[in-house]
């Protein structure tokens, strides 16, 4: 009888374990994915948390992105959920920002590196081939910093003079 049990619950445990997928289901028409690896490093030293983004050149839907560790390296997903980039042209952009001030004050956000790196400025390509791809970027420049937007109305009227 205590065999029984046991053979329920082992048969119990592997239709969970094998039965049950984790993250969302990969879609239909997501093209193979490459390993890439992007090892980061400002003024000559490994930089962590800073955001790599790759956009596609040909403005397809998949985007890739990873965020750099204490070495200075990002592992990059599409769409935020599958390891691996499809094969093709991107424009690559960095970021890594720290914002100053309360959500009721003007935020000033500090660009640990130069906006000319942004997701909006960045005129920097690479090719990602099919096959593991490592590729190593050497970022220059100063922080900058940015009005992110404007102090809000108080509400009060200007007193008359």
């Amino acid at each position: 009888m205590l065999k029984r049990y046991r053979v329920l619950l082992l048969l119990f445990i592997s239709t969970i374990v094998f039965g049950c997928s984790y993250g969302p289901e990969k879609p239909t028409d997501l093209p193979k994915l490459y390993p890439v690896e992007v090892s980061v490093k400002f003024g000559g030293k490994a930089i962590e948390n800073v955001n790599v983004s790759l956009i596609p050149v040909d403005k397809s839907k998949w985007n890739a992105a990873g965020s750099t560790n204490s070495k200075g390296i990002a592992k990059l997903s599409t769409s935020f959920s599958f390891s691996g980039v499809p094969a093709g042209q991107y424009i690559i952009a960095f970021s890594k920002n720290q914002t100053i001030g309360t959500a009721e004050n003007a935020s000033t956000v500090e660009s640990e590196i130069p906006l000319k790196y942004s997701v909006t400025q960045s005129q920097e390509t690479v090719e990602i081939k099919p096959q593991s791809n490592k590729l190593t970027f050497n970022l220059d420049g100063g922080s900058e910093k940015k009005v992110v937007n404007e102090p809000t109305n108080t509400g009060r009227m200007p007193k008359a003079m």
